[in-house]
């Protein structure tokens, strides 16, 4: 019994080894290959490329000359410009309170100060003089010129560490009217952490946050003696012209501050020319037709009085180009219809 046991056993063995065999050379698919020659079958999603496929791979847009005329689609060439090196900070309109109360200090000690030093030069001329006078009452005069004196230099210092060089101590009462008045506004932009300007700028331009419009005049730029304990960026002190009192303590401003260096080529983007869409700017370039636009992002980290700068070396843009600049939210729409989308603008 036990040889016939062994003999069924090898016949096993030998049947299930002779199917692995049969089935290697006749080459029937397994479920595995069957699953890759489906998955290669299946089409590329329309408008994405084979290098990498991003949202800079838009499709075409095409219209109608109907279409192009009922949308005001107007297109113009790019704007080559030059600008010298910026980098963009951001801070706020410093508030005048703390300084008129530093000047009211340092006022009133200056004062004392004078009324305890002509004391103390009235009491040491009697004293020399020989007039009735004792040594303790000069000393007590001198001590009370040295205090005063002391405490007058301790606010100075005080007011170099927070204000730096913005401030003219001998000349603060007409600085401090000016803020006071709404003529001046002192304001602390700080440059984003990790950047850094190599020297100290040379200009700087002001605009309200969010409203890159209306470039607001800088009279001077001092460094910050302090680092913000948020942003822990290098920080400025602009002394800017407040002309229609828009700069009011706490507002929200950015800056773009100049410095030395080689000027950088670009393009000039009408602010009409602008699309926001999903977090990215970007603008409709036309294609081979008057007819057929290609969305593009672009970078537009920089304000510009026609615009927004688009430095050349970011990409995305040709010099003989022409961009759409009226209605590009139109077309944004159309290209969500004709791909099968809602056609909604975010």
């Amino acid at each position: 019994m036990k040889k016939i046991a062994h003999f069924f056993l090898i016949l096993v063995l030998l049947a299930s080894l002779g199917w692995v065999v049969w089935r290697g050379f006749t080459g029937q698919p397994g479920r595995e290959s069957e699953k890759e020659q489906d998955a290669a079958s299946v089409p590329a999603a329309p408008g994405i490329r084979d290098e990498g496929g991003s949202e800079e791979d838009s499709p075409k847009v095409s219209l109608t000359k109907e279409q192009v005329e009922s949308f005001h689609i107007a297109t113009a060439p790019l704007t080559p410009c030059e600008r010298v090196p910026e980098l963009r900070a951001l801070g706020q309109v410093l508030d005048p309170s703390p300084l008129v109360m530093m000047d009211s200090d340092l006022s009133a000690a200056e004062a004392a100060l004078l009324a305890s030093q002509a004391e103390f030069e009235r009491t040491q001329s009697l004293f020399s003089g020989g007039e009735l006078t004792s040594r303790k009452a000069l000393e007590t005069a001198q001590a009370s010129f040295r205090a005063d004196e002391i405490k007058v230099t301790a606010l100075r210092n005080q007011a170099r560490l927070q204000w730096g060089e913005m401030l003219p101590l001998e000349k603060r009462s007409e600085f401090i009217e000016s803020i006071v008045t709404g003529d001046n506004a002192m304001v602390r932009v700080d440059l984003m952490v990790g950047d850094a300007l190599p020297e100290k700028p040379t200009s700087a331009t002001l605009f309200l946050a969010g409203r890159e419009t209306g470039p607001i005049a800088v009279q001077a730029i001092y460094p910050a003696l302090s680092s913000d304990a948020l942003t822990q960026g290098q920080g400025h002190l602009l002394l800017a012209s407040n002309t229609g009192r828009t700069l009011v303590p706490g507002v929200a401003v950015t800056a773009q501050l100049a410095f030395g260096g080689k000027p950088r080529g670009g393009y000039v983007i009408p602010r009409s020319a602008i699309l926001r869409h999903d977090g990215r700017a970007w603008v409709f370039v036309q294609d081979e037709t008057p007819t057929e636009f290609v969305r593009t992002a672009v970078a537009i980290d920089t304000p510009d009085e026609n615009g927004w700068f688009v430095p050349a070396e970011a990409g995305g843009l040709k010099g003989d180009e022409l961009i759409v600049i009226s209605s590009p939210q139109l077309l944004l729409s159309e290209e969500m219809k004709q791909a099968g989308g809602t056609g909604e603008e975010d």
